[in-house]
Formats: C-alpha cells, structure tokens, sequence
C-alpha cells in the first residue's frame, strides 16, 4: 500500500501549519519536505516516525489519516 502525499499536505493544511514549521517539527529541512509532499520522495516508514513525533500522535493515527485521506 502506498501512502498519500496527499494526505500529508491535507493532514499540514488542516493544522494551520505551514511547510517550513511542519519540516521544523518533523527535524528535516523545508525543500525535503516539499519534495515529500509534491511527491518526489515516497513516504516510508521513517517518515511515518517523524510525523508522528512532530503531532505528538501515535503512528497508527498517522497511518489511518495517510490512509482515509488518500
């Protein structure tokens, strides 16, 4: 299953986050960020990690947004 870069600029929008504090949150920087939600970069499972620590959320949740918002 391919998780959505969609999804992740849906889940950013919905926060009122923009894409420089969400990188910041996430500790990458802002133009691999773009790249992962452009869809340049596959989400993977350490990207997965780093949202969730970013939300304070637990990674199923991420997963199920990721998921449902696809």
């Amino acid at each position: 299953m391919q998780l959505s870069n969609t999804a992740l600029r849906l889940i950013r929008i919905k926060l009122n986050l923009s894409q420089e504090t969400m990188a910041d949150l996430m500790q990458i920087n802002q133009a691999t960020y773009n790249r992962l939600e452009s869809g340049k970069i596959k989400l993977g499972l350490g990207h997965v990690e780093k949202i969730a620590q970013a939300l304070n959320v637990s990674e199923q949740e991420v997963f199920s947004l990721l998921i449902e918002w696809h």
